[in-house]
């Protein structure tokens, strides 16, 4: 790998990957839309990268920024259902023409490898621990435009010579979402309350639980991916650490991290069937990618 393009590098996880990228010397394309992201991500390696303001919707700019790249990162989403639920037509675009348009300007620029992103939400209520092999339904409109990209790379990766690999993430938290606002990680919503010494609200008793993975893991999971070509190709892997977190067991972590003692406020759950824990396996990961997560939540 000598010149990536990130897209929605400006972003939480995108921006994430773009400064590992940065630290390993690969020349760096970011294409960005800054509808979920900020430029403040970037800031510190401003002057190392090229930055292209523009969504993946616009093929002109895709095509613009792929050129000469040898590997993608596609981080660009409309990333959670309520977006989906508020905007299905924009969702569809970014999510699904997005990809496609993304992977066609790949195509004709001969990129080698496109690392994608998916997401562990389209396991649903499904039993735990999640592992790839278990059949999964689409349960919103979020989790269909994820699995539209699975398909397609599925058939992307046998009909061109890119090699796929897509990563299931699981509850993503850490450093440079706070561009994301309302739709930022549990972890990061209840931190900001507490920081202001408000009661973060947990829907139900607090039971649930998540698999929350750090965003640096994350990152490095997504460059180890890309180093790999065709053992790979058309897969898609969990990215978690394979712990679960009560949410009420997160408020102790937090209270403590933060030196504080703040009770939340319970409110009834307002959905009727909630997932209740969302846990990865990891096997297949840790085989055929050769990564595990290094952070734990306590840290």
């Amino acid at each position: 790998m000598e010149k990536a393009l990130v897209t929605g590098g400006a972003g939480f996880i995108g921006s994430n990957i773009v400064h590992q990228l940065v630290d390993r010397g690969i020349d760096v394309v970011v294409l960005d839309s800054l509808y979920l992201g900020s430029e403040s991500n970037l800031e510190d390696v401003r002057d190392e990268i090229e930055f292209i303001q523009g969504s993946v919707t616009d093929r002109e700019k895709v095509e613009e920024a792929v050129e000469g790249c040898d590997t993608v990162f596609h981080q660009a989403a409309r990333s959670s259902s309520p977006m989906h639920k508020d905007e299905p037509v924009e969702g569809a675009k970014v999510n699904i023409e997005g990809f496609i348009n993304t992977v066609e300007a790949a195509r004709n620029a001969e990129v080698e490898k496109i690392v994608y992103a998916s997401t562990s939400s389209m396991y649903g209520s499904v039993e735990p621990p999640h592992s790839e092999n278990q059949e999964v339904t689409p349960t919103n409109l979020y989790t269909a435009s994820k699995m539209s990209r699975e398909l397609y790379a599925k058939v992307y990766s046998q009909s061109t010579k890119i090699h796929f690999t897509g990563l299931r993430y699981f509850s993503v938290y850490g450093p440079r979402e706070k561009a994301k606002g309302d739709y930022a990680n549990v972890i990061t919503q209840f931190m900001w309350k507490m920081m202001e010494d408000k009661k973060p609200v947990i829907w139900g008793d607090g039971t649930q639980s998540r698999d929350f993975t750090y965003v640096k893991d994350i990152a490095r999971a997504n460059i180890k991916a890309a180093e790999i070509r065709e053992e790979t190709n058309g897969e898609y892997y969990n990215i978690g650490t394979g712990t679960d977190t009560s949410f009420n067991d997160l408020m102790d972590i937090l209270n403590k991290v933060l030196d504080k003692n703040i009770e939340p406020e319970y409110i009834e759950h307002p959905r009727d069937n909630p997932v209740m824990t969302t846990k990865a396996h990891l096997e297949r990961t840790k085989e055929e990618l050769g990564w595990e997560p290094r952070v734990r939540l306590e840290e």
